[in-house]
């Protein structure tokens, strides 16, 4: 991405010495979604859902009361809420660059330094599987479930996958 930008930012400058060339080169989005996942053959299989949260309520106490809850769902008992309107079933593929961050419990992958966080980053999907809160499941089989966020672009390909410490099991 930093090479990207370094590129086009020198294209601009070589270009605007011409004086009649305008480069234009649309960015790649990057969008966000929350849900819980079950990953096969790279493909991710997000059942989407909001996570409203005491830190957001503020923020969201429109879509909150549209969706039928009230202050206190969301701030008791957990000082969260899972909303999951639909079980509507959305893909995003895995790419080798894909960043996998999540909270290393079982201390299989960090080190010393980090244990008293157990934060963990990685591109390999295989050490994500085994150290996250992640269940290896089909989303149709009934079971409690850690919502992850997923940062993915225009393409579909998902850029990061990562676990949030409040809400793991």
């Amino acid at each position: 991405m930093i090479a990207k930008n370094l590129l086009l930012l020198t294209l601009s400058v070589v270009l605007s010495g011409c004086g009649t060339q305008e480069l234009e080169v649309e960015q790649d989005e990057i969008h966000s979604i929350s849900g819980f996942i079950y990953i096969e053959n790279n493909v991710v299989y997000i059942d989407e859902i909001e996570v409203f949260t005491k830190e957001n309520i503020s923020e969201n106490l429109s879509r909150i009361e549209e969706v039928g809850l009230t202050e206190n769902d969301v701030l008791y008992p957990t000082g969260y809420y899972l909303y999951n309107e639909n079980d509507i079933i959305s893909t995003l593929v895995l790419t080798n660059d894909t960043i996998y961050e999540f909270i290393d419990f079982h201390v299989l992958y960090v080190d010393e330094e980090q244990v008293p966080t157990r934060a963990y980053s990685t591109n390999n999907v295989e050490e994500f599987v085994e150290g996250s809160c992640y269940y290896d499941q089909p989303l149709e089989v009934e079971a409690v479930r850690v919502p992850y966020f997923i940062d993915y672009n225009n393409k579909g390909e998902i850029i990061k996958i990562f676990e949030e410490f409040g809400f793991t099991i």
